[in-house]
């Protein structure tokens, strides 16, 4: 049995991410989904389909019934709260 160099466990070493970033990321995922949760519900149905199911505008379109420039002013608007409430948020803590 031979003892590995540092060069030789650097080429051994897991790409996964480790259980403490994968927790965190699990968290965050969840904190968004949170806020999701309190912003309108056709901002929150078209960003589901858009980003969940990953569904064009158009078939977002489709779905709803709203016409694309729509469901584009809603995704952009519900990310744009989304995004003030989570900075809010990070800012508080």
């Amino acid at each position: 049995m031979a003892a590995l160099g540092q060069s030789r466990l650097d080429q051994h070493e897991s790409r996964d991410a480790g259980p403490a970033a994968v927790a965190e990321h699990r968290d965050a995922v969840s904190h968004v989904l949170r806020v999701l949760d309190t912003i309108p519900d056709n901002q929150q149905e078209v960003i589901r389909l858009k980003f969940q199911n990953g569904f064009s505008y158009r078939e977002i379109s489709r779905v709803t019934g709203l016409s694309e420039s729509n469901v584009g002013f809603l995704i952009h608007t519900g990310l744009k709260t989304i995004r003030e409430r989570i900075a809010t948020k990070a800012a508080t803590k």
